[in-house]
């Protein structure tokens, strides 16, 4: 899974004009989370790894283009001990968390410093 960040002014309606764009584009959000930025706002939005470079064209044609991107592990809303359970054994393992938030059906979305140590920590 991507993480895929967009940087989008604060006019009404621009939210809703990505997500317009990414579903006419054939992209399936996995996930996603808007926040408030000086001036506009942060998209965040999880998509799957084959679909990042169909992403990056359309936002580049159309919206001023991905400001950043990473990998990202999901964990399922199953996991054993929850969130909490999650955010333990990351602290234990020194791993440093980029950004987490919730996916359409209570997956956790995660980027971390370390992916591959992560995965192994959660057993995933």
């Amino acid at each position: 899974m991507m993480d895929v960040v967009v940087l989008l002014d604060g006019k009404i309606g621009r939210s809703a004009e990505l997500f317009d764009l990414l579903e006419e584009g054939g992209i399936d959000v996995k996930a996603s989370c808007v926040f408030p930025r000086l001036g506009g706002r942060v998209a965040h939005i999880a998509v799957e790894h084959e679909q990042y470079d169909a992403v990056e064209d359309l936002l580049t044609d159309r919206m001023g283009g991905v400001a950043d991107q990473r990998p990202c592990i999901v964990v399922p809303p199953s996991y054993p001990g929850g969130m909490a359970a999650v955010a333990r054994k990351i602290a234990a393992a020194q791993i440093v968390v980029s950004v987490s938030y919730f996916g359409e059906h209570g997956e956790l979305e995660l980027a971390t410093s370390d992916g591959e140590k992560t995965r192994l920590v959660l057993g995933l």
